[in-house]
């Protein structure tokens, strides 16, 4: 990172986040922007939001499975990959088999975070029960009217 703030050539740190859906992003610390990552003392931590929301910090998923040679080995290509784009060539993306188990059941749609929830048996404040079955007014179709439409006084 620059010692100086106005420099703006210089390279901005990202860091690899795993969203609820498996999804790895790469996040940059912003000090002046609100986001996915807050600077606490030296350290970048997640925001409280997004951790309730159930991001996660790739290196930790890898810590998790212990194995972090393929942390190791997943920076590795991410260097490899900003190298290639510089010089306008690809390399082949990094092999999913070699990502966290996280990153797999969260891709298998096995939510970390999935607060169900469900009507609780209560005292309705309408006491009419045809009141659910009845259609909204747009479901019966009823014509909306024109933008440039009058209305008659």
């Amino acid at each position: 990172m620059a010692s100086n703030r106005r420099d703006i050539s210089a390279d901005v740190p990202l860091f690899p986040l795993v969203n609820p859906e498996g999804l790895i992003k790469m996040v940059a610390v912003a000090s002046n922007i609100r986001g996915a990552l807050e600077v606490d003392g030296n350290k970048v931590v997640l925001s409280r939001s997004h951790e309730s929301d159930g991001w996660r910090f790739l290196e930790s998923l890898y810590g998790e499975d212990q194995r972090l040679d393929l942390w190791a080995a997943w920076k590795s290509h991410q260097v490899a990959l900003r190298a290639a784009r510089k010089a306008g060539q690809t390399i082949a993306a990094f092999p999913d088999r070699y990502l966290p188990s996280e990153v797999h059941r969260r891709r298998a749609g096995q939510r970390p975070n999935n607060h169900a929830w469900t009507m609780p048996d209560l005292a309705p404040i309408v006491a009419d029960p045809e009141a659910d079955k009845r259609p909204s007014r747009a479901a019966k179709g009823t014509p909306a009217r024109p933008i440039d439409s009058k209305v008659d006084a």
